[in-house]
């Protein structure tokens, strides 16, 4: 009899383990999609897959972009609310890149074209202006060396035995 008992207890707490087991599957699977579903709504500017752009039925604008900088462009599409796809076009040598953004308003992408275009010349300026830090450093040198010259110092060892 007592072992009889046993076995029913097993056997219902086997059960009631197995549904709150599927239960808890369940409760996790409700839980990733509304994750993807909250990810998917939050992605309302910046850098997405060219399909995924299609997708959202958006008027699509394409345009040729002639650099291969795409943090600059990323920091300027997402400081306007830009969704967009960047595309490589392999056949042309150098190849080019065409910017495909979903825009309401044709306004803002012809802003982040010229915001582009400024912050690239000034890329290129900003080398133009400077002299390496290299070169500094020798200058530094000679000065100090001709300020003082017996500071000096001569790295050669005497051999002692």
């Amino acid at each position: 009899m007592q072992e009889h008992v046993q076995e029913r207890t097993v056997a219902v707490s086997v059960r009631a383990l197995k549904l709150s087991g599927r239960g808890l599957l369940k409760l996790f699977g409700l839980l990733i999609r509304a994750l993807k579903q909250i990810r998917q709504d939050q992605k309302l500017s910046g850098k997405m897959e060219y399909k995924d752009l299609v997708r959202t039925g958006g008027g699509l604008t394409g345009q040729e972009i002639h650099t291969e900088d795409t943090a600059i462009l990323d920091k300027i599409c997402r400081a306007h609310g830009l969704r967009y796809s960047l595309r490589k076009d392999i056949t042309d040598t150098p190849p080019k890149w065409t910017l495909w953004c979903e825009s309401k308003n044709i306004e803002v992408v012809q802003q982040v074209q010229k915001e582009l275009a400024s912050r690239l010349m000034k890329k290129k300026d900003k080398g133009k202006d400077r002299p390496s830090l290299l070169e500094k450093l020798k200058k530094l040198k000679q000065y100090v060396r001709s300020v003082n010259p017996a500071k000096v110092r001569n790295k050669t060892q005497e051999k002692s035995r």
